[in-house]
């Protein structure tokens, strides 16, 4: 894609690398979800969430004591941790998003389909921002790890579902 100017060593934080996957976000998400409206508040979910999830991933870098909330702990201290770490973060975050502005598990995503969704998104080119992918290969589509993070999050959510009033 067009935003892959200059982030050629790999190190250069904070480049142009900030902008979310927006063309590939709505490519994806959108095979997921059938209903359009839902669809198209999870596509502007999934891009907060990415970009918040590099916030956080650049502070936790810089040393700054992480107080989001998601399911598995967070750790930089190798190439492998921050992708994970991120992808983690990206994950709880959008689908908790998608999970409150739906009132629940009326989100029209299933566990099975965000796990794919995920995994789509992540095994794409730009899904996981250069600098948090470092010089680590593209993941294969059935990553593990964003079907890991999903079922986390799934599992959180359906622990703290309480019926509605």
């Amino acid at each position: 894609g067009y935003w892959h100017a200059g982030s050629g060593g790999g190190q250069d934080w904070g480049g142009d690398d900030d902008e979310p996957p927006n063309d590939l976000i709505w490519e994806v998400v959108p095979k997921y979800i059938d209903n359009y409206e839902i669809g198209r508040r999870a596509c502007r979910f999934v891009y907060k969430a990415w970009k918040q999830a590099l916030t956080d991933i650049r502070a936790a870098r810089d040393g700054f004591q992480w107080s989001g909330t998601m399911p598995q702990p967070m750790e930089v201290n190798s190439p492998q941790a921050i992708r994970r770490s991120f992808v983690g973060l990206w994950i709880a975050d959008a689908v908790q998003r998608l999970y409150q502005a739906c009132n629940g598990m009326a989100m029209g995503l299933t566990e099975p389909a965000a796990a794919k969704m995920f995994q789509e998104l992540c095994s794409s080119s730009g899904g996981v921002p250069q600098e948090v992918a470092g010089d680590l290969p593209l993941p294969k589509a059935n990553w593990e790890e964003p079907a890991k993070s999903v079922r986390l999050v799934f599992a959180d959510l359906l622990k703290g579902a309480k019926p509605t009033k």
